[in-house]
């Protein structure tokens, strides 16, 4: 919004006909310090739906809440936005059996026509949830009727649908899926499994910090750092932490693992994601599989201490939420494209964790870190089926084959490869496309070398506990994965709509 004039008057070589809300992007140094000046006389808004806050209206901020606004846009101006506070209309809404006065906002319609488009007679008005309410929202109680516009002659009843009573053709599947929708579908499998993936993992480690795990005594602290390392490779904010404060540090480092909306990959970011691309498709969800989605939440950075017990309670709460979308999803949605393209999501992120796991935890192990093997288990899902074939015995052999090459047990690598291969066969071709053969290929020979392993061999560690033909195997995994997600992306996503151009471009510019 903020760029719609410009860009109206360089493109289109004219104003824009209707006026846009002015509003000043506080990634721009001059319309911060216009935003700051005139807080008073501004909304701040988000500039970006992922950072999922509410508008503040600058007048109705106390002195300290004035400051703390200032200083969070100081310290990261690009993710906010000012805007012109608009006076609203009002209109009587008919409440509790008597008119009350509501502020409206009216959502006007176009429709594509020629090369310009039509704006379509009435819309829909939505209403405050209250009289001195200035935010008209959905989500905060507000309401909505369709606006109609009378006629003064007979309504023409044309209609593109076929007649109830004409017979329809049978149909068993569909091929109709937008690029746009391809792409949501698939990044809300990514985000479903990297946030089941995330909640496993840090659940792991708080029943193990907070001594709340069933193990006969606690796992020490160099143990948990090394698995926190699978989350956070760097492991930058525990590098330099006295030992004695390592517990504590690391209870703050799980902590906004969960609840830090600004860390990308968090339970919290990686939520909000989840709703965001939802949203998109959300035609395209049943309703129960939508009230699923509705419950994943995690509100960002509490302001006061959270016990540790409540904490937990929030990730098998996540973590069973998580389950049920994952159960719907295998049960309830039909095989077509949009299935496919959800699961290629879903099975490149497992892969890429699983792979994550075995290379921070297994390649460089030694038979002092038992407990490490009992925590990977678990973040897997797989100790169940570990106990029933060997016991309580732990050794890297059984879970390395368990983990990576047991093709029956659906939280393993080589189902994942070979799952992928199955969906790459039956995607749509519409045209020959070498980097999605390349792919599939590479896929293919990546699950033959998992195959064809000796486990015992991959196992073989030199003095130091290394294990190099561990380590080069889940390397070149590792590598592959980003390239089949790219191919996909170029393959299937990258696609651009057809454009409407409505004036002709000066000469030497592009759109």
């Amino acid at each position: 919004m903020p760029f719609l004039p410009g860009l109206c008057t360089r493109f289109l070589g004219e104003p824009l006909r209707l006026p846009s809300v002015a509003t000043w992007w506080c990634g721009q140094n001059d319309a911060q310090r216009y935003v700051l000046d005139h807080l008073d006389q501004i909304v701040v808004k988000p500039a970006f739906p992922s950072v999922g806050m509410e508008p503040v209206f600058g007048r109705e901020l106390t002195g300290d809440q004035r400051n703390k606004l200032v200083e969070r846009i100081r310290q990261r101006p690009y993710v906010f936005v000012g805007q012109e506070q608009v006076a609203l209309s009002t209109a009587p809404v008919w409440i509790n059996d008597q008119l009350q006065p509501r502020s409206i906002v009216l959502r006007a319609y176009l429709v594509a026509s020629g090369d310009s488009y039509l704006a379509m007679p009435g819309g829909l008005t939505r209403m405050s949830v209250g009289p001195d309410t200035s935010i008209v929202s959905m989500q905060r109680g507000g309401g909505s009727k369709d606006t109609w516009v009378q006629s003064s002659v007979p309504v023409d009843k044309f209609s593109l649908l076929a007649p109830p009573d004409q017979p329809v053709e049978l149909k068993r599947s569909t091929n109709d899926l937008p690029s746009r929708v391809a792409d949501n579908v698939f990044w809300l499998g990514r985000y479903a499994e990297r946030a089941e993936d995330t909640a496993r993992l840090v659940r792991t480690l708080l029943t193990r910090l907070t001594g709340e795990a069933r193990a006969s005594e606690r796992t020490e602290l160099r143990l948990l750092v090394q698995l926190y390392g699978c989350l956070r490779p760097s492991q930058e904010a525990l590098a330099d932490v006295p030992k004695g404060d390592l517990a504590r540090a690391l209870e703050q480092e799980l902590f906004l693992a969960i609840f830090d909306e600004t860390r990308a990959g968090s339970l919290c970011d990686t939520m909000q994601q989840i709703n965001r691309v939802a949203a998109g498709v959300r035609d395209r969800l049943s309703t129960d599989t939508l009230r699923i989605l509705s419950q994943l939440a995690v509100r960002s950075r509490p302001r006061v201490y959270v016990p540790m017990g409540d904490v937990l309670s929030l990730l098998n709460r996540s973590i069973i939420t998580l389950v049920a979308f994952r159960g719907i999803e295998m049960e309830n949605i039909t095989r077509g494209p949009g299935w496919r393209f959800l699961n290629i999501g879903r099975r490149l992120e497992r892969s890429a964790h699983l792979t994550q796991l075995l290379r921070g935890l297994l390649v460089s192990y030694s038979p002092d870190r038992v407990p490490l093997l009992e925590m990977l288990l678990e973040v897997a899902d797989s100790s169940m089926t570990y106990r029933s074939r060997y016991f309580t015995t732990l050794q890297p052999e059984p879970v390395l084959d368990l983990l990576m090459a047991d093709e029956n047990n659906p939280r393993s690598l080589a189902f994942q490869l070979a799952d992928l291969g199955e969906h790459f066969e039956r995607l749509p071709r519409l045209k020959p496309q070498a980097a999605l053969d390349r792919e599939q290929q590479i896929i293919g020979e990546s699950l033959d070398r998992i195959r064809q392993s000796d486990i015992y061999a991959l196992c073989q560690a030199d003095a130091d506990h290394f294990r190099p033909r561990l380590a080069e195997l889940l390397g070149a995994v590792a590598v592959m994965l980003p390239g089949v997600s790219n191919a996909i992306t170029h393959g299937y996503f990258s696609l651009a709509q057809t454009s409407r151009q409505l004036a002709s471009m000066p000469s030497g510019h592009t759109l």
